[in-house]
């Protein structure tokens, strides 16, 4: 139990779940928040660096292409 003093003879008792139950929600709500962010940050440099290869290989196709229309 929480105790709160207040000023003179008044004093109140909190049950402690309604202090832990909030507690565990808002650490849950920042979790799950941090969990989607870092996803969504990963999925993008993914997309980037998949997207930079394909690039890449395009450009190593047209090079070879280029080289066997020569010989």
């Amino acid at each position: 139990m929480v105790e709160f003093k207040g000023p003179g003879l008044s004093h109140q008792k909190i049950d402690n779940s309604l202090i832990i139950i909030p507690g565990i929600l808002i650490s849950t709500l920042i979790a799950f928040i941090a969990y989607k962010l870092y996803n969504n940050l990963c999925e993008k440099q993914k997309k980037r660096t998949e997207k930079e290869r394909a690039k890449l290989d395009k450009k190593n196709q047209k090079d070879k292409n280029a080289l066997k229309k020569k010989l």
